[in-house]
């Protein structure tokens, strides 16, 4: 009504003291209607089971928490405010946090104890019983802080029915529990990269992203080629354009395959270090050697063992380094030097 009042305003202004002002036969005409009566009685008819049920089927997997998913971060958030769920601070002064959300996954945070596992339950189950969803515990999982008793920890986790997660549990690909080796915590994501780019394919990334990723980083390829009398040694250096930094070669006495593959390897590794690489990415095609490099403690051919641990200790020298397989195409031009 408010609106109408003002239009029959505005049409007044200017007709007092007229004896015969002019209107318009159908006011309402000037304003144009936006939907039918039709349409409008749709839209007030509350949804039928089957159309609901449509509507949440058709949704994709990344759907952003809607409404209902309000709900259940306001019974967190009652909760803590009560003092029944006490969250975890990621610094002294900062908030506690107490769950976070992501399209359809929950991640709960709260003190190790009977008190607040049960508040967090009984936010779960009044959830549940709103919502008509319900907790996938088959894919759920419970994680303790490493100060927690074994015996805490399965008196914890029997009472929500999950299963204690394992120490290298990963979320979205990062690790959701990070140990004194921050180096080894991240190790797999490290290799993804590198394997991503595995044959020094980044002429496809911007030149603002190739400089980031690879800044600091060279490529040492390696190759021994063994003949009657002698062996020879070839390393060259790249950086991530493909140029060639520094290149190197060496004869040294015959012997077999895998001892040759390894002291080129070795070779490639001490010429870095002196030429003052900090970053090194190992490339080869001996793939027993590159094995070796990235998993000394495994089964290798005994005559390679001692210049192993020459190869380790060396590598102590550089920041980061990866040592990966090639097959010989890719490795071709210190392979035809050594030849």
């Amino acid at each position: 009504m408010g609106a109408w009042n003002w239009l029959v305003r505005e049409l007044l202004q200017g007709t007092e003291g007229k004896d015969n002002p002019q209107f318009p036969l159908d006011l309402e005409g000037l304003v144009p209607c936006c939907i039918s009566e039709e349409e409008n009685d749709q839209l007030v008819t509350p949804p039928s089971p089957e159309e609901v049920k449509a509507a949440v089927l058709a949704m994709k997997s990344n759907k952003a928490p809607g409404p209902d998913a309000e709900v259940l971060s306001r019974l967190f958030q009652r909760a803590e405010t009560l003092g029944k769920i006490k969250g975890y601070k990621v610094a002294r002064n900062s908030f506690p946090i107490t769950h976070l959300q992501f399209a359809d996954d929950l991640i709960i945070f709260g003190a190790a104890n009977e008190g607040n596992i049960s508040s967090i339950q009984e936010c779960l189950d009044t959830y549940a019983s709103w919502s008509g969803q319900k907790i996938n515990y088959f894919k759920s999982n419970i994680l303790f802080n490493k100060n927690v008793s074994q015996h805490t920890k399965s008196s914890l986790a029997a009472m929500m029915g999950l299963k204690i997660a394992p120490h290298n549990l990963k979320y979205l690909g990062l690790p959701l529990q990070i140990g004194r080796s921050k180096k080894e915590a991240f190790n797999g994501l490290v290799e993804k990269v590198m394997k991503k780019y595995q044959g020094w394919k980044v002429k496809t990334l911007s030149q603002a992203a190739r400089t980031s990723l690879m800044r600091g980083w060279v490529k040492c390829n390696f190759d021994a080629a063994v003949k009657e009398n002698k062996v020879v040694y070839v390393a060259v250096v790249r950086d991530e354009e493909e140029s060639i930094l520094k290149a190197w070669a060496q004869e040294d006495v015959a012997g077999s395959p895998f001892w040759a593959e390894a002291k080129v390897a070795l070779f490639a590794i001490i010429c870095s270090k002196q030429a003052g690489f900090k970053k090194l990415i190992l490339e080869g095609d001996s793939l027993t050697v590159v094995n070796a490099i990235n998993d000394p403690k495994g089964v290798h051919p005994w005559v390679i063992g001692p210049i192993m641990e020459d190869i380790l200790l060396h590598l102590t020298f550089f920041v980061g380094w990866k040592a990966l397989f090639v097959k010989r195409n890719l490795n071709s031009v210190t392979h035809n030097l050594a030849s």
